[in-house]
């Protein structure tokens, strides 16, 4: 994971502005564990600026917690916080803007939805410092989000009307799986498959399961009325918020609260991400309506 460090230029606070939308911000806290059991440190927020800080994902490695950035011109790019020294840096910097980005490797290298200059968004692969980005699964277009379940296979959240969820594998062969899906598309832990929100019914979102393998989809559990963003822990359970209130899951059990930071935010919690070594939680907080 080194050699991303080549990549980092420091965020300076003229990147700052407001965003309609609603501000939204990066927070951290250190997750401790004993047992079955955790408990969470006091969290921080570590982007503290005006607008629009999101979407985070942490480096296989768990020593870097990447997110978007959007700057005063409307450029979002990726940006990246060394866990260890608490260094906060911009990766990208480029005529384009990035979104998701999605750590593949342990030798830094990730992928982003990139908005290309004719509004195309599709998946780029950002690899060392001194190499051009380069576009992966040409045809795919309208991308709003990805997930990696495999090299070379991947589980695309479609823009549409509905989106749609659509997964691509060997060979670069594509499927259309879903219907009115959710944004929030994650890896299962130790499996080839991936995992989603369905709406279809608005009454009921139902977490569901794609195995590529078998090209079955399967329901996990109904979600937590109006949400849709999740995340996987390497102990195999899934944490969601409803508002200030963190929740958790276990196979065979109901969602139960195993946290509350109402007392952090004046909004509430929505995204989330956990570090693979189960040490650090990352969150983003919204002031206003969720998107």
């Amino acid at each position: 994971m080194k050699n991303i460090l080549p990549f980092l230029f420091l965020i300076i606070p003229s990147l700052s502005y407001s965003q309609n939308i609603g501000e939204t911000e990066i927070w951290l806290c250190k997750i401790g564990r004993m047992g079955n059991q955790q408990d969470f440190s006091e969290a921080k927020n570590i982007t503290q600026r005006l607008g629009y800080d999101n979407q985070p994902a942490f480096s296989q490695d768990s020593h870097y917690l990447f997110f978007t950035s959007i700057a005063r011109d409307s450029q979002a790019d990726i940006a990246c916080l060394q866990l260890d020294n608490m260094e906060l840096g911009q990766i990208t910097k480029t005529g384009e803007s990035e979104y998701s980005p999605t750590p593949i490797n342990a030798a830094g290298s990730f992928t982003v939805v990139r908005v290309e200059k004719d509004s195309t968004q599709r998946i780029w692969l950002f690899s060392r410092p001194g190499k051009k980005p380069k576009v992966l699964f040409k045809k795919i277009k309208k991308i709003g989000y990805h997930a990696w379940t495999a090299k070379d296979e991947a589980a695309f959240f479609i823009l549409g009307e509905p989106h749609y969820l659509l997964y691509a594998g060997p060979g670069k062969k594509t499927v259309k799986v879903d219907t009115a899906i959710g944004r929030c598309l994650q890896k299962m832990p130790d499996e080839k498959a991936v995992t989603y929100v369905s709406k279809a019914d608005s009454n009921v979102w139902m977490l569901r399961k794609y195995s590529p393998e078998t090209n079955q989809i399967s329901d996990l559990v109904k979600m937590p009325a109006g949400v849709e963003d999740y995340a996987w822990t390497p102990w195999k359970t899934i944490w969601a918020f409803d508002k200030g209130s963190l929740l958790e899951w276990k196979t065979g059990n109901t969602w139960t609260e195993i946290a509350n930071f109402s007392q952090n935010a004046p909004g509430v919690f929505y995204r989330l991400a956990v570090s693979p070594d189960g040490k650090w939680l990352s969150m983003v907080s919204i002031e206003g309506k969720l998107p």
